[in-house]
């Protein structure tokens, strides 16, 4: 059975704790690390090699673009979901280099459908 590695990035502790422990309830996923900055991104990605990033887009340390530049160049195919309160930033942020997008205000079941979405487009 294949295990989806996925590496969650946070700068709030309880979002990281909360992130885990929902998408751990799914089967075939596992939560290989999180981050609460760029640099642990970056570390965590070198280590895991993760298939899915869950990236917080108010993330600190480096600029967003130099981050999903530096991860991309570290790991094979990798998809980035950003997540940010503000929907409005959607299309700004697929246009910068994430894969999906999901509010920090939608339900929880986006951000599963996203995953899973992850997940098809990794084993297609």
């Amino acid at each position: 059975m294949y295990i989806m590695r996925i590496l969650i990035a946070d700068q709030s502790l309880r979002v990281r704790q909360a992130l885990s422990v929902f998408m751990k309830e799914q089967p075939g996923w596992e939560i290989v690390a999180s981050a609460e900055d760029a640099a642990g991104v970056l570390l965590n990605v070198a280590k895991y090699n993760p298939d899915v990033l869950l990236l917080d887009w108010d993330l600190p340390g480096l600029d967003l673009d130099e981050l999903l530049r530096a991860v991309h160049r570290l790991d094979g195919p990798l998809l980035v979901v950003a997540l940010s309160a503000r929907p409005e930033l959607k299309p700004n942020i697929i246009g910068r280099g994430a894969d999906y997008f999901v509010s920090k205000v939608d339900a929880p079941y986006q951000l599963v459908n996203t995953v899973q979405a992850c997940e098809q487009r990794l084993a297609g």
